[in-house]
């Protein structure tokens, strides 16, 4: 009797386990409950944290331990939201300064990618006997990349070097071309593309492009400036914006990442420094993005691994052609704008992996029938080694880039590498340096400190802003509006005197205003947009 009731209740409690393996709060659970535990464990080791998700995933994939199904709704939609939002927060936490000042190398870089990129791919195609749009969509995956190391480098605090700033950029200028060239060459295919069709295509993407950065720039310094002041409020509307712009790329034809990445540069040109962005990439960072590589280890079949070695002239030629291809183009630019070999090796690490796009391009294209099964095994191959690969070399450059030894010679390239005794020239500007005044004992060293960075500007004529706020319904239920307002403007006046002993120019600042660290950072907004 023993042996048929444990019996039943083994299969009452794996019955019991695998609804709870197929259920979505289940399912959620192991994916957070992998997101904490593995990283930790993984850093014993001395491995990057996303080497241990893409393994943990492998783990509990379908084609291991069968936990976790990649083809789940929950799984493929927390998946989702991880490739944007790692896209998305890099366009967020670039220094547009710094991009706007190195645009043109990003371009260079993005552009050598592209030509070798397309070009080993068309290659390897002819010498394999595809047809002719097989093989440029064999180039437009050969083009593209995914920046897995990004995490790495934003925890070491590097994500300002330009390296860093040079390769994210050229991002999105590769990215969209050769997914361009995917919506090219499934047109080409299925017979359904003339000049007439690229032309709306092209249009299309371009409208989108100009709607997503000019519409969320111009809905969120309103927001910013006028609207909003309550932060949850302001992390939703950032959300939205994100998800919407998402949703837009791919009504333009190109791929949900791509409007991740231009929603993150627009609300980084209006969103100021503080809580709002800090917690925007804390839920990404901490919750979607871990998901998101988990996801790409669910993906992975050792099976169909092992097959696509079967025929391994065409996955050598592949992962030859993805990881020398980038070596190459990193090693070109990095020569020509006079970086050390810490940054080239960055720009590399950055550049080599080859995970959403290139991913989307193989699937979408054996989908509709212009690749075949050998080329999906291979492309999984290549994204295993250069995921791998690329986070690790990303772990050792960026403890390379601490090193104040340069082991390259910077060299003359335009008007962006002027140089002084080997050192990168920096442009100088008038600084506007916004200083709050509210404690009579510590202003006046504020302001000092201050007016040295003003006079320090290589001479420029900066202008010293002291800053009085004021919370007008707190002074009023305290039921002396006017006075602390005539106190603001007394701290004002001294400011001034203040700033007339040092010999800088002064011009004083009161604002009333219900969140005062809201209004500080609108101060400050605001004074940059007058100076710029």
């Amino acid at each position: 009797m023993l042996g048929p009731q444990a019996g039943g209740a083994a299969m009452a409690m794996q019955a019991s386990i695998s609804h709870v393996m197929h259920h979505p709060l289940g399912v959620f659970s192991m994916l957070v409950a992998i997101s904490a535990a593995v990283p930790p464990l993984i850093r014993r080791l001395g491995l990057p944290d996303l080497v241990g998700l893409l393994a943990a995933g492998v783990v509990v994939g379908p084609h291991a331990l069968n936990w976790v199904d990649s083809s789940s709704e929950t799984v493929r939609l927390l998946s989702d939201l991880g490739a944007v939002y790692l896209l998305f927060t890099m366009g967020l936490e670039i220094d547009l300064e710094e991009f706007n000042r190195v645009k043109r190398r990003s371009f260079i870089y993005g552009l050598l990618i592209l030509l070798i990129g397309v070009g080993t791919g068309v290659s390897i195609g002819l010498m394999a006997g595809f047809a002719s749009v097989s093989c440029l969509l064999l180039g437009a995956l050969m083009a593209t990349h995914t920046p897995l190391g990004y995490p790495i480098v934003r925890s070491y605090g590097a994500q300002k070097d330009e390296s860093v700033v040079v390769s994210v950029g050229s991002t999105i200028f590769t990215d969209i071309v050769a997914l361009l060239l995917l919506a090219v060459g499934l047109g080409l295919g299925q017979g359904s593309l003339s000049g007439l069709g690229l032309g709306l295509l092209l249009l299309k993407i371009g409208g989108f492009a100009l709607v997503v950065v000019i519409g969320i720039r111009w809905l969120g310094r309103r927001l910013v400036l006028r609207g909003i002041s309550d932060e949850n409020r302001m992390v939703l509307a950032v959300l939205v914006a994100l998800f919407l712009a998402s949703l837009g790329a791919e009504l333009a034809g190109v791929e949900k990442i791509v409007g991740a990445f231009l929603a993150g540069l627009a609300v980084n040109s209006v969103l100021p420094e503080g809580r709002v962005k800090e917690q925007v990439i804390f839920v990404g960072g901490v919750l979607f993005i871990p998901i998101f590589f988990i996801d790409l280890g669910l993906l992975l079949d050792l099976g169909s691994l092992g097959d696509s070695l079967g025929n391994f002239q065409f996955t050598a030629l592949m992962l030859v052609g993805a990881i020398g291809g980038k070596g190459l183009a990193s090693w070109v630019s990095g020569r020509l704008f006079g970086y050390r070999r810490a940054q080239i090796l960055m720009m590399w690490s950055l550049t080599m992996p080859k995970v959403a796009a290139t991913l989307a391009t193989a699937f979408i294209g054996y989908q509709a029938g212009l690749l075949n099964q050998t080329v999906l095994n291979s492309v999984l191959a290549v994204m295993v080694v250069t995921a791998t690969l690329g986070p690790i070399l990303t772990e050792q450059s960026v403890t390379r880039l601490k090193d104040p030894s340069p082991d390259a010679v910077p060299v003359s390239f335009g008007e962006e590498a002027a140089v002084l005794d080997g050192v990168n020239e920096v442009v100088q500007r008038p600084l506007r340096i916004v200083v709050p005044v509210a404690n009579p004992s510590t202003e006046k060293g504020l302001l000092s400190m201050a007016a040295r960075l003003v006079q320090g500007s290589s001479g420029a004529e900066g202008v010293l802003l002291p800053l009085a706020m004021v919370n007008p319904s707190l002074e009023e239920m305290r039921g002396g509006l006017n006075r602390a307002v005539a106190a603001a403007r007394g701290r004002l006046s001294t400011a001034e005197s203040i700033g007339a002993q040092l010999a800088v120019p002064t011009r004083s600042l009161l604002r009333l205003d219900e969140d005062i660290a809201g209004g500080m950072s609108r101060t400050a907004l605001e004074q940059a947009r007058i100076c710029c």
